[in-house]
């Protein structure tokens, strides 16, 4: 079923992302939608051990293998280490996670670093209503926000499916670059060469009572690489690579256009 012209709640047959060449059915913000909120709470479960024993089993083996920990999942593994060197230095650190979702990477950190270390971070989750309604049940000693609030932080964290939904990417990066002394981005799909450019989304959730169906579309901007460390010259590079290949989620698109795969990259701040 393609993804363009399926209604609501039907299951479209990836990949998901697409041009459009008519009209769009179910243009809506799916990150307000019943099957996305369903999604999250069974994010949750899974992080709180209720789901399906052996597939968590056999996750955190190929994660404790692949990273040293069971519990982090590869978009954080990096930052461990940058948490981690900034307590040991510090008595307290604040991070802003922007685009945060419902708490879930605070969950994840919370988990590995264990509550003591967790209890020197001053931590802020900025989404959506919705998203952070469900984030303060969980999450009640975490702060959750709509807006990016006044002050600075010691570490920006943008993850997970959130700089590709931000039409003026560059401002909010620049924005950024005067809220905290290290800019974090991970998980989020790049152009390896050349220019970005804009797609739509079939948003389909992969978890919960909606998996699989249209729960709404979405805009999404394909960065570039260069044009993304264009924004950082100025900083100092501390991780700069692709590391999951995301070309065959863009293969409705031209064959120019599919040279996409997921980013890690952290900047630090020049002294002075």
């Amino acid at each position: 079923m393609d993804p363009q012209s399926c209604q609501l709640g039907e299951r479209p047959t990836p990949p998901y992302f697409f041009i459009p060449d008519g009209p769009v059915t179910g243009d809506v913000d799916p990150w307000l939608s019943d099957g996305w909120i369903a999604h999250c709470e069974a994010e949750v479960r899974e992080i709180g051990g209720q789901a399906d024993r052996r597939v968590s089993i056999l996750r955190r083996l190929a994660r404790r293998l692949l990273l040293g920990h069971a519990d982090i999942p590869t978009h954080l593994a990096p930052l461990l280490p940058i948490v981690r060197e900034m307590l040991a230095e510090k008595e307290r650190i604040s991070i802003a996670d922007v685009g945060g979702g419902f708490g879930d990477n605070y969950g994840i950190l919370r988990t590995v670093l264990g509550a003591e270390l967790v209890d020197r971070m001053e931590y802020t989750v900025v989404d959506n209503a919705r998203s952070i309604a469900l984030g303060r049940r969980l999450f009640p000693d975490c702060r959750f926000v709509e807006e990016l609030p006044e002050g600075h932080f010691d570490i920006v964290v943008v993850v997970v499916g959130t700089l590709q939904y931000i039409p003026k990417w560059q401002d909010f990066l620049h924005a950024l670059k005067g809220k905290g002394n290290i800019v974090y981005v991970a998980r989020s799909p790049l152009r390896k060469s050349g220019e970005g450019f804009e797609v739509k989304q079939a948003v389909c959730p992969a978890k919960g009572s909606h998996a699989l169906e249209k729960c709404g579309i979405a805009n999404v901007w394909v960065v570039g690489r260069e044009e993304l460390q264009a924004i950082f010259a100025d900083w100092i590079p501390i991780i700069d690579k692709f590391h999951t290949s995301y070309s065959s989620e863009f293969g409705r698109l031209p064959k120019e256009k599919r040279n996409v795969a997921y980013y890690v990259a952290v900047w630090a701040k020049r002294a002075g």
